[in-house]
This record gives C-alpha cells, structure tokens and sequence, in this order.
C-alpha cells in the first residue's frame, strides 16, 4: 500500500472510507485543548533534546555550587516524556490534527479520546504520511515557523564550526 499525503487545498480528504473537512475555527473547549497541545507538540521530545538535557542536568550536579533541584525537575522532565512515547498514548501531533479535521456529522464542540484515537485509526488505515500531519499541526501554532526559523541558522552554524574543529 501506498503512504498518502493530505492536499490541503482540497479542504478534505478520506480515510477508511471517510470523509474528512479540514477546518479552521474550533470551539472554545476544543481551542482550549489546542493550546494545551501546541506546547507539547513545539516542544517535543527527540534525540538531540534529551541528550541536550541530559548533558545539562550532568553539569547542575557537577558544578561547584551543585543545584540537585534543577537537575531532577529536568530528569523527571525526560522520563515523563519517554514513558509517554513508550505508552501507547496517541501523539499529541494527531490529536491536534484531530482538533480541526472531522467528519461530517462530528459535533464540533467537544471532543473525547475515543474520537480521537478513532480518528488515529482511520488514518493509519488509510496509510497516510504522518508528515502531512506535522505540516498542519506546527503550522496552526502562531509564530513556530518563524522562531524554528531563528534559531535553526545559529545551531546550524554551529554544528558546522564544531565539525570542523573536530
């Protein structure tokens, strides 16, 4: 089977033999649940983060003036979001998505969990490329791409810098 990207100029698309508007005003309760969301999924958990914080949390326990505190809020940090991955919670990217993309006869007021991990489920089954839901999630978060955008020639320099040193 093929992975299928969303085009979202088309304003729907099918999933198991669903159709699915693409929206762009929610409720107050659904919005209430995208800004909760919209931190989780700027900030979300990969590779370079962790060793990242890892590495910070190392150095508060090794400096002179040693801060435990600061260094255990950043492991609990890392653990709580490790087991969220490792559960079988839906990602927070689809239940942003899920937030904005509905069915036809969806009441757009609320929305459960059961809703959304069916949505998951009619999306997995239709094979879509889990990109077209990054896509839609970052960019529903107002200014993400512009700060993505800020840092990412800074780090990018310095990732070169460091390469050549080495």
């Amino acid at each position: 089977m093929e992975i299928k990207k969303i085009d979202f100029t088309k304003g729907s698309f099918l999933a198991n033999g669903k159709e699915y508007f693409i929206e762009t005003k929610i409720s107050t309760r659904r919005w209430i649940s995208w800004r909760q969301l919209q931190a989780e999924v700027g900030f979300g958990v990969q590779f370079d983060t962790i060793f990242a914080n890892i590495k910070k949390a190392y150095e508060l326990l090794n400096q002179r003036d040693q801060k435990p505190m600061d260094a255990g809020v950043i492991l609990y940090n890392i653990l709580h979001g490790i087991k969220k991955v490792m559960d079988d919670e839906v990602p927070e990217v689809i239940s942003m998505c899920a937030l904005f993309m509905n069915t036809k006869d969806e009441d757009r007021r609320t929305i459960t969990e059961a809703q959304v991990r069916e949505k998951l489920n009619d999306w997995q089954e239709e094979g879509i490329d889990m990109n077209s839901f990054f896509a839609f999630a970052i960019n529903s978060i107002p200014g993400y791409i512009e700060s993505y955008k800020q840092i990412t020639p800074s780090t990018s320099r310095r990732k070169r810098a460091e390469a050549q040193t080495s």
